[in-house]
């Protein structure tokens, strides 16, 4: 159990973040440093403000990932992998990795599915994502961008969700049906190139903050020069009836996968193995989008068309719900920031969830903590005027945000909802 939020003494820390850094370095405080994270988590939501990031025309962005201090990654529905500064608001774009074979019988694949994951290992040494084939897994080692492997003879559809087991294993979910065991090997190999474009771009200059990204485009890379393995999957199990698979999140203090399926189920796995533990129905089965795993309190929330859910870690049953504000408007992303739940929705606002006092956080005046991001940049075609032309603005869906470090720092992305229309947000709140 957590030490309590109130600290032992009954009180809330009163001292700023200046004075508790301070003290740390004088060795001076009282106040323990779990304590402050707490205090943080419920207090940091309600200063935050925006402040937009500019992407160009990129469609819809379906994950990001913090990589440095100041240095967000990040994936896009049409196909585009950018690191982001959030300081300057600078971008690079990163070249996607291709399979070594071009066979002509090989199924033609549909690229708008774009890449709707980006997940770091629990050293930050690699970064997992999809391939320039979204049927395919790519790996990246970290900071420099250098590929290591891209994993392929696996999964017949989209790569939606990867979960990071160790510093080596990971497993990845498909709209194919099936999840995936695979072991990436750092290569060490002295004939291994090291691609021409690191060295111009983000190693080590950029992720240090030394060089501008400014007038670098890394699309004309000469792919064929970059050498990195090609690895076949440990083993691939069927989830459940083959339904699609949304999301993935891993349990170390268990060592169980739970995986999230289009038809209302969470199935849980024995991640050493990638074995079936059991399945449960959720109580909301409708748009279930995201799943999350709190490690402080056990709990696995899963974000649904109206509600987001809490199960036990051990049986899986769904001890609590808690309604979103916004009805219907779908639950899009959601995260664990110690006691607080973040909510992205899919009606352009952000919510935050206290799950220790079972309430949304409100602001001094007694509202609801929301946060209203902003219009993004929305193409204004022929699809727009003829279906939504009488609108002034669109809101634009949460589909991905993350926390820095501190927990002081919030990046959001997104776009706007309906399949047919065509634009990006992104943010950062501080």
């Amino acid at each position: 159990m957590a030490e309590d939020f109130r600290c032992r003494s009954g009180t809330f820390p009163t001292m700023s973040m200046f004075q508790y850094s301070r003290g740390q370095e004088l060795g001076l405080n009282t106040v323990s440093r779990s304590c402050v994270e707490l205090f943080t988590a419920a207090t940091v939501p309600t200063f935050l403000k925006e402040s937009q990031v500019n992407l160009g025309h990129l469609n819809k962005i379906f994950t990001s990932q913090w990589i440095s201090e100041n240095h967000v990654a990040i994936g896009s529905k049409c196909n585009t992998l950018m690191v982001v500064d959030v300081n300057r608001k600078d971008t690079v774009t990163l070249p996607m990795l291709s399979g070594i074979r071009n066979d002509s019988t090989e199924q033609q694949v549909d690229s708008s599915c774009g890449i709707h994951c980006i997940e770091l290992n629990p050293s930050k040494t690699l970064l997992a994502t999809g391939g320039d084939n979204p049927n395919t897994l790519a790996v990246y080692r970290l900071p420099s961008f250098d590929p290591v492997c891209l994993g392929e003879d696996c999964h017949t559809d989209w790569i939606f969700t990867i979960a990071w087991i160790d510093d080596e294993y990971l497993v990845t979910g498909s709209r194919d049906g099936t999840i995936a065991l695979w072991h990436v090997r750092e290569t060490t190999s002295a004939e291994t190139v090291r691609p021409s474009w690191v060295s111009d771009t983000l190693d080590p200059g950029i992720i240090r903050g030394d060089l501008s990204p400014e007038d670098i485009s890394l699309m004309d890379v000469d792919l064929s020069m970059l050498k990195y393995d090609i690895v076949r999957p440990v083993t691939v199990q069927q989830c459940g009836l083959r339904e699609r698979v949304r999301a993935l999140a891993y349990s170390k203090q268990s060592n169980n996968l739970a995986s999230l399926t289009l038809n209302g189920m969470v199935h849980l796995w024995d991640a050493g193995r990638l074995e079936p533990v059991q399945s449960r129905m959720l109580p909301d089965y409708k748009e279930n989008a995201c799943l999350c795993f709190g490690e402080e309190y056990s709990l696995y929330a899963v974000g649904s068309k109206n509600n987001v859910s809490f199960l036990d870690e051990n049986t899986m049953t769904t001890i609590d719900s808690v309604q979103a504000k916004q009805k219907g408007c779908g639950v899009r992303s959601v995260s664990f920031n110690r006691h607080i739940i973040t909510i992205g929705t899919g009606a352009g606002h952000m919510l935050f969830f206290d799950i220790r006092n079972k309430k949304y956080l409100e602001s001094d005046s007694g509202a609801t903590c929301t946060l209203h991001v902003g219009d993004g940049w929305l193409d204004r075609n022929e699809m727009f005027q003829e279906f939504f032309g009488g609108f002034t603005r669109y809101p634009n869906a949460i589909y991905t945000h993350c926390y820095d470090h501190t927990g002081t720092r919030l990046f959001a992305a997104g776009g706007p909802l309906p399949a047919g229309l065509t634009g990006n947000y992104a943010a950062l709140w501080q």
